[in-house]
């Protein structure tokens, strides 16, 4: 499967989630993530990253861990099919 060029990839939702992790308030990082890419027109990636918000903001560490290794090993997965 090919990812669109107007999608992130597996391993740059890896990056992004790396990221959150390294600075003080991971939800804000995430949900300020989330705005930018909606503020220019990539909803898909955007709603993916305010789901990894969610999750986060739940306690669902195990879960994003889980979503990070399917991505880390190049595998095309939005978390929403993981949970749904």
């Amino acid at each position: 499967m090919t990812v669109p060029a107007h999608q992130m990839t597996p391993s740059q939702m890896v990056v992004l989630l790396d990221a959150a992790f390294r600075v003080a308030d991971p939800l804000a990082y995430l949900e300020s993530a989330a705005t930018t890419f909606r503020m220019i027109d990539r909803s898909e990636d955007a709603r993916a990253i305010a789901f990894m918000g969610c999750l986060l903001a739940e306690g669902e560490i195990e879960l994003l861990m889980s979503l990070r290794a399917t991505w880390k090993m190049g595998r095309v997965r939005s978390p929403e099919s993981i949970v749904g």
